[in-house]
């Protein structure tokens, strides 16, 4: 036996080739060195040797263990919020006793606690929506922002609690009750300070409307209404998502040229409009109307017939809501706001802290069983 394998190195020599070696390095000239190699042996119709195929092997299992290790980093990094997050039954605490909305995005319920009796409202969402918690937890320090209370998680859904205003959207308000002339400057100051607070902390709103405001029991006005909003936007930065109701949307967002904070200053102003009961000019018969529809008449405001509105609220405004719905050069800049005729007599430190009356106090509401969605 000795003798056949000197016979068989000596003929292997005499061939100017040196003995096969098993490869010990992962240097990229070696594992190119290994794929010539192996398609090599194919072609001879063999099989690869041995050792170069437990190191192909080994490799193989190293990339899939780096993959896998990637993929719990990043299921980590969108947990960072857990300490919100309580893995348990929803309906364990709470009892969900009306549908308030279902659509493409989840379904959201009214329900109250089973031990306290409190109200509240439950969104079921995909956890493609962890950046809504986030902005609710992020604002939960202002009395402005519809207040984050619990998170559960399921499998596939994320269960949002929060509070209950109490007095429903300001659309749902609107639409069985109306503000007197005398309210707007306390609403619209409302509206102001968190609308400049989420600037201050570089948070643009994309869909403020009557939809996303609420009215609490206690007659004051909060923001809810996060899915389209975005984070660490600073001052000046371009944005080119088209995201919210386009019939709230500023003409500078739907261009290509990109859009800013700003840009939440026009929807603001058709807020405005409706709170002094006015419809939004719009919305009406051109609901209906597709993207480019909609783009024309608020692109080319002067096109649009119902804009007539406008003219007949700058006297109860002071003009505000025409300085608000300019084109993004000519909007009246937001710290002017605060200085305009119709703030004249609030006392913006007071307003800050909610320590003015409402002018809705004592205001009560059957929402809580006719609710709409947050």
């Amino acid at each position: 036996m000795a003798f056949l394998v000197a016979f068989l190195r000596s003929k292997w020599n005499s061939l100017g080739r040196s003995e096969p070696t098993s490869y010990d390095s992962d240097s990229p000239e070696d594992i190119f060195a290994r794929k010539v190699e192996a398609e090599g042996w194919k072609a001879l119709g063999r099989s690869q040797p041995t050792s170069v195929r437990v190191i192909e092997e080994a490799r193989e299992r190293k990339e899939r263990a780096e993959k896998e290790a990637e993929l719990r980093r990043k299921e980590n990094e969108e947990k960072e919020w857990a300490e919100l997050v309580k893995e348990s039954e929803v309906d364990i605490h709470y009892q969900r006793i009306k549908n308030l909305w279902v659509g493409k995005f989840g379904r959201i319920h009214l329900a109250i606690h089973r031990m306290s009796g409190r109200y509240c409202t439950i969104k079921e969402r995909t956890y493609e929506s962890l950046s809504e918690i986030k902005f609710m937890n992020r604002l939960s320090d202002s009395p402005f922002f519809i207040k984050l209370l619990e998170v559960f998680t399921s499998r596939e859904i994320v269960y949002i609690v929060m509070e209950n205003a109490g007095g429903g959207s300001l659309r749902y308000f609107l639409r069985n009750h109306q503000f007197e002339d005398t309210f707007l400057p306390f609403y619209a100051a409302e509206i102001l300070i968190g609308l400049r607070y989420l600037h201050n902390h570089n948070i643009i709103h994309r869909n403020l409307s009557p939809d996303s405001l609420f009215v609490t029991t206690d007659g004051h006005m909060k923001i809810g209404g996060f899915s389209c909003a975005k984070q660490d936007v600073w001052d000046g930065e371009k944005l080119y998502e088209k995201v919210g109701s386009p019939f709230y949307m500023a003409p500078e967002r739907f261009g290509e040229e990109g859009y800013t904070k700003f840009s939440d200053y026009w929807s603001y102003g058709l807020v405005l409009i409706e709170i002094l009961g006015f419809p939004n000019p719009f919305v009406g018969k051109y609901e209906e109307q597709k993207w480019e529809a909609t783009k024309e008449f608020v692109c080319d405001p002067k096109r649009h017939k119902r804009l007539a509105v406008i003219s007949r609220t700058m006297k109860q405004s002071h003009g505000l809501i025409h300085s608000l719905l300019q084109e993004e050069s000519r909007r009246i800049k937001p710290e002017e706001i605060l200085h305009h005729l119709l703030f004249q007599r609030t006392n913006w430190e007071a307003m800050e802290r909610q320590t003015i009356w409402p002018p809705l106090q004592g205001f009560r509401t059957n929402y809580q069983i006719q609710g709409e969605p947050y």
